[in-house]
């Protein structure tokens, strides 16, 4: 019973800790598709938003703020990248 109690306050925590995580977004500001580049945290910006519609790149990530854009994403692949991205847009 102590055991199951003590599982229940760790997941509690755990769960408040990924709910309380601010995030930054940034923006795809590149129109480079070659291999590699949405994974370049130089083709990102934190400002710039909007034109995000449905499309073939990454328009918007989100970033903990506890951690840097280029932590984030660099060494990432385009798929990786894109599976990560919070929306997409056509370049």
């Amino acid at each position: 019973m102590v055991v199951f109690m003590m599982m229940f306050v760790v997941q509690s925590f755990q769960k408040d800790r990924k709910t309380n995580t601010n995030m930054t977004s940034y923006f795809y500001t590149s129109s480079d598709t070659t291999p590699g580049a949405y994974g370049n945290p130089s083709n990102w910006d934190d400002s710039g938003g909007g034109g995000c519609t449905d499309g073939n790149a990454p328009c918007e990530i989100a970033v903990p703020d506890d951690t840097t854009l280029a932590d984030h994403i660099s060494g990432l692949s385009n798929s990786q990248v894109l599976a990560i991205s919070k929306s997409r847009k056509s370049l």
